[in-house]
């Protein structure tokens, strides 16, 4: 499973029609808001979202930059993980 950049988004597939999605936006200069994460249905169950959040931290590490999320699911794996506790702002 291949997760690339794009705008505002890290995702499997097509950009424009994504298999499997992260979608943030700038809040600040210092802080990014995970706004909706999606997973097709050809790849549920394979651990798809799991991947996109912990690119999403790796993201947020190279770009200097904390994380926030209005996504349940995203704010969920990033509260939960300890190893994320260093961009996850709450």
């Amino acid at each position: 499973m291949e997760i690339q950049e794009g705008a505002n988004q890290l995702f499997v597939g097509d950009e424009s029609n994504p298999d499997a999605q992260i979608v943030f936006e700038k809040v600040d200069e210092n802080t990014l808001e995970v706004t909706h994460t999606e997973v097709s249905e050809s790849m549920q169950g394979k651990g798809a979202g799991g991947k996109l959040v912990d690119a999403m931290v790796n993201y947020a590490r190279k770009q200097d930059k904390k994380l926030v999320a209005s996504c349940s699911y995203a704010d969920h794996k990033l509260a939960k993980n300890d190893d994320y506790q260093d961009v996850y702002k709450g």
